[in-house]
């Protein structure tokens, strides 16, 4: 990256459909490549944190939530504990700021126009990981 005035906003959408190289060239056997993908991303995020630091740009990455089976019997586990995202643990030490979003359920938290049709719903917002603030801190937001 060049060192201009400039700065800027990476947005990664679906970092958990991001195809490796070995997922493109190899077989349909997924033993065949375990864990490729977080290694993969764990040295490249290495790499590439100290550039965009340096920059002073953002790197927003958008991941999708896949169900932890090992921990969906536990009683007291929290939402972040139930779900796993894909990528390896490897993306959580990277980032320096981790939001989870929860979209709120119910018949109040729905958003509505003048005209009585919903257009959005309240979002729930919970610091997960901050080198910035205090962790665990919440908002709602429509």
């Amino acid at each position: 990256m060049k060192s201009t005035d400039e700065k800027f906003l990476f947005v990664w959408d679906s970092m958990a459909l991001t195809p490796s190289k070995t997922d493109i060239e190899g077989d349909f056997d997924p033993q065949s490549s375990m864990a490729v993908k977080p290694r993969i991303l764990a040295k490249g995020l290495s790499k590439l944190i100290q550039p965009i630091a340096n920059s002073q740009s953002t790197l927003l990455v958008l991941n999708q939530l896949k169900t932890n089976l090992q921990v969906q019997n536990i009683k007291y586990a929290t939402d972040s504990e139930r779900y796993v995202t894909p990528g390896g643990k490897s993306l959580n030490y990277a980032y320096s700021l981790r939001i989870w979003l929860t979209g709120l359920r119910g018949k109040n938290s729905f958003v509505l126009d003048s005209r009585g049709f919903k257009i959005g719903s309240e979002v729930k917002a919970r610091l997960e990981k901050s080198r910035f603030g205090t962790v665990g801190r919440e908002c709602y937001f429509r």
